[in-house]
C-alpha cells in the first residue's frame, strides 16, 4: 500500500508539467480546510459504549480536476486528512484520538455554469492510509493522570481493555464523499463535504464508523 501511494504521488508530479504542456482539459490545484470529525459506534457487546463527540482537524492537498463531457468533472487528488473523535468511557475521560491520513477521492462533478461562477455536487469513493497522528487522554484508573501517545495502527485488537484503547485504529479504511459548492472563474472553489466511513476504523468488536463534516478552498494554477 505505501508503494502504492508513492506510485499515485509520482505520477502526480509527472503528469503536471504534460498536461499543461499540451494543454489538455485538465486542472489541477491545491486546497485546505477544516474538518469535524467523530466515530459512530454500532455497539453489540457487554462493554458499555463510548461516549464520542466531534473533533476539530483539518485537511490540505491537491486536487486534480478531468473534463469528461461539457458538464460533468470527475475530481481526484491526494488528501492529508485528519479524522478521529474526543470519547469518554468507564476507563478514561476528555480522549482524543486524532489519526491523519492520506486519502485518495474519486468523485464525480457535475457543474452548472453561470456568468463567472459554476456551481457544483459531487459524490465518490475514498480510500485513506492511515500515516500518524496523536492519542491524549486521563486515565481514570490512574486518578486522571494524562497520557500522550501515538496512534497504534493495529488490524488486532489490543490483548487487555485498558484506558490506552482509545487510540488503535487499522491502517487502511474506506468510504464515500458527497460535496458541494461554488467555483469562481474557474479559479476559486469553495466546498463543504460529508464523508461516511463504510469499514471498520478500529480493530475492535464494535464496528466505529468514521464520519466527518469539512469546509475548504482549492485554487486551481
Amino acid at each position: 500500500m505505501q508503494q502504492r501511494l508513492i506510485l499515485t504521488v509520482i505520477a502526480l508530479l509527472v503528469l503536471f508539467p504534460l498536461c499543461k504542456a499540451q494543454n489538455t482539459l485538465i486542472r489541477f490545484g491545491i486546497k485546505g480546510g477544516i474538518n469535524y470529525v467523530k466515530l459512530s459506534e454500532s455497539h453489540s457487546s457487554t462493554v458499555p459504549p463510548d461516549a464520542n463527540s466531534w473533533l476539530t482537524s483539518y485537511h490540505a492537498g491537491v486536487i486534480i480536476d478531468l473534463k469528461m463531457k461539457e458538464h460533468i468533472f470527475l475530481r481526484t487528488g491526494l488528501d492529508w486528512q485528519g479524522k478521529g473523535t474526543k470519547y469518554e468511557n468507564t476507563l478514561t475521560k476528555n480522549g482524543k484520538a486524532a489519526p491523519m491520513y492520506l486519502e485518495l477521492p474519486l468523485n464525480l462533478i457535475l457543474k452548472k455554469g453561470a456568468k463567472h461562477t459554476d456551481l457544483y455536487l459531487g459524490l465518490g469513493p475514498y480510500i485513506a492510509y492511515g500515516m500518524g497522528g496523536k492519542h491524549r487522554y486521563a486515565a481514570l484508573v490512574t486518578d486522571g493522570t494524562v497520557f500522550s501517545e501515538k496512534i497504534t495502527w493495529s488490524n488486532e485488537p489490543p490483548v487487555t481493555i485498558q484506558p490506552g484503547n482509545g487510540g488503535y485504529f487499522k491502517r487502511v479504511s474506506w468510504g464515500a464523499n458527497a460535496l458541494c459548492g461554488i467555483e469562481f472563474s474557474g479559479k476559486i472553489a469553495l466546498n463543504l463535504q460529508y464523508s461516511y466511513g463504510l469499514s471498520n476504523a478500529r480493530p475492535l468488536e464494535e464496528k466505529y464508523g468514521q464520519r466527518g463534516l469539512s469546509a475548504g478552498i482549492a485554487v486551481f494554477l
